[in-house]
């Protein structure tokens, strides 16, 4: 019982953020990117390089590879998806051209590292009780961040600025590109924030898993799923729906091998769409 409540906390700290990025950029600009898996794979390859090859400590390879992962997301909006989109195409040709991209990425990350896994270069500790936990220090670092984070972007969206315009464009994007609101700088910021959050999601990953160049395809089945069973475009059941995916992934450890607990992902992700497909929290508003 102990071991799924750390390792349940653990996995709901590598799932809680990317889903929270997704959601924001599903709920702001409009569009399901398959390269999202992707960018969650290009964290996780940015701080093996910080780590692994330029010998820094873990924690500036995270910070860096934020900021970086972060670029190539607006880089790509910006340089791919934008031009599509002012010439408004559909979303299945916005979908299709984003299964490209993120072909594309992981390739690129093949060929670079290989297609054999990693883990990153982190001194050996040993786990520390907290009550009914186990946890290593950095173990205890990763799910303060993420709650940490999770609290700032709730934080940035109700009572920022920023947040405001996310919020306008996401409720009516016509409506507040005519109020004068610049929606290609919104969307810019948000794919920032959603890359940002994937690049940490990816780390935290490797850091329970090894970095292989198709982690990023099988975290999205599992984040998608958690965005599912929260609803899709609901911040907070973002995270509701990372916490019930979490421990019913851990929860199966007994009986399923590691590298399929993904399917329980599927399961709950079926069970829910045949349940209330519109998500366990959807009409409260995110």
């Amino acid at each position: 019982m102990e071991d799924l409540l750390s390792y349940g906390l653990l996995t709901f700290a590598s799932l809680a953020l990317p889903a929270l990025g997704l959601c924001l950029a599903i709920k702001v600009v409009k569009y399901f990117n398959l390269a999202y898996g992707d960018m969650v794979t290009l964290g996780a390859y940015l701080a093996l390089l910080f780590n692994l090859t330029f010998g820094w400590n873990i924690i500036p390879a995270m910070i860096a590879t934020l900021l970086l992962t972060a670029l190539a997301g607006v880089a790509a909006h910006k340089g791919i998806f934008k031009p599509l989109m002012e010439k408004k195409v559909g979303p299945l040709t916005l979908l299709v051209v984003s299964l490209g991209v993120g072909f594309v990425i992981r390739n690129v990350l093949q060929i670079g590292w290989g297609p054999q896994p990693y883990q990153y270069k982190m001194p050996l500790a040993r786990a520390i009780r907290f009550g009914p936990f186990f946890f290593t220090p950095f173990q205890v670092f990763m799910i303060l961040c993420c709650i940490g984070v999770a609290v700032g972007i709730f934080l940035m969206l109700r009572y920022t600025q920023l947040g405001r315009l996310m919020r306008a464009t996401a409720d009516n994007p016509e409506l507040s590109a005519i109020r004068g609101i610049d929606i290609e700088k919104v969307y810019s910021y948000t794919w920032f924030i959603a890359c940002g959050l994937a690049a940490l999601g990816g780390v935290f990953m490797s850091i329970l898993g090894t970095i292989t160049t198709w982690m990023g395809i099988h975290g999205l089945v599992t984040i998608f799923a958690c965005l599912i069973v929260g609803g899709i475009e609901n911040p907070y059941g973002a995270l509701f729906g990372a916490l019930i995916v979490a421990f019913a992934m851990e929860a199966t450890a007994l009986w399923i091998s590691p590298p399929y607990k993904v399917a329980i992902a599927y399961v709950i992700f079926v069970i829910v769409l045949l349940v209330k497909p519109s998500g366990l929290l959807a009409g409260r508003r995110g």
